[in-house]
């Protein structure tokens, strides 16, 4: 049945864990959970066909091999590069747009987040005491009229972190479709902003005991409506 289907995968998706991700940490992680998703499927699939619900098409073995072969290949890419790159201690800066006027120029969100998942698959992260801890650094780098340009450094990597504590701070993102402030994602859209004002500038990891970093200017997108802003357009 699908109950003890979801059990059996649970039970397996728990025991890769333990086996994986030791070894490889957060890529061990989603490894796991890729595969747990795999043979939650392949035990689907084999029901379906045992009373006669499904008819396969020609050719579906060689779509579940290539898939099969998909996967074993990503876990020897990830268990290769568990040796060389420190997943774990990845840091990253990102350079988001807020709405409002901030008293001080670096202040620090620590409010807990949590994960929940619509019947459509849609994420939605709320902050609850329930959730898992996040901190988030915010140092402005540009005010504007009712509007500032921060730089956002993680103290964790929660799903949608930035977002959800910049909107629990009183300053969302602009162009935030799902935590943002309605007036200010038109006012921004008048500028000709087509997507979310968050970009990631850079990001370090440790390679062979070195730290090794990677830069990222700010698309032209992004460099067009603060030049609006400094000019007072909006």
């Amino acid at each position: 049945t699908p109950v003890k289907i979801a059990v059996g995968v649970l039970l397996a998706t728990q025991a890769m864990n333990a086996v994986l991700v030791p070894w490889l940490g957060h890529a061990g992680l989603a490894l796991s959970i890729g595969l747990g998703a795999l043979l939650n499927a392949a035990f689907l699939l084999a029901g379906l066909l045992r009373v006669g619900s499904f008819k396969p098409q020609p050719g579906w073995m060689g779509f579940g091999l290539r898939v099969l072969l998909a996967n074993a290949a990503l876990g020897l890419v990830l268990a290769a590069a568990s040796h060389y790159i420190d997943w774990v201690g990845m840091q990253g800066v990102e350079v988001p747009l807020m709405l409002g006027e901030p008293a001080k120029d670096r202040f620090e969100v620590n409010l807990p987040l949590l994960k929940n998942e619509l019947a459509g698959g849609e994420r939605i992260v709320k902050v609850s005491d329930e959730g898992k801890a996040a901190r988030t650094f915010f140092t402005v780098l540009e005010r504007f009229d009712g509007a500032f340009l921060v730089q956002a450094e993680l103290g964790t990597g929660r799903t949608h972190q930035i977002r959800v504590h910049a909107q629990a701070c009183g300053h969302p993102l602009a162009a935030d479709p799902k935590y943002g402030d309605a007036a200010f994602n038109q006012r921004v859209k008048n500028l000709g902003l087509k997507r979310l004002f968050l970009h990631a500038v850079s990001v370090a990891w440790k390679q062979d005991g070195e730290v090794r970093s990677f830069q990222s200017e700010l698309p032209e997108e992004l460099q067009t409506v603060l030049r609006a802003l400094r000019k007072g357009k909006a």
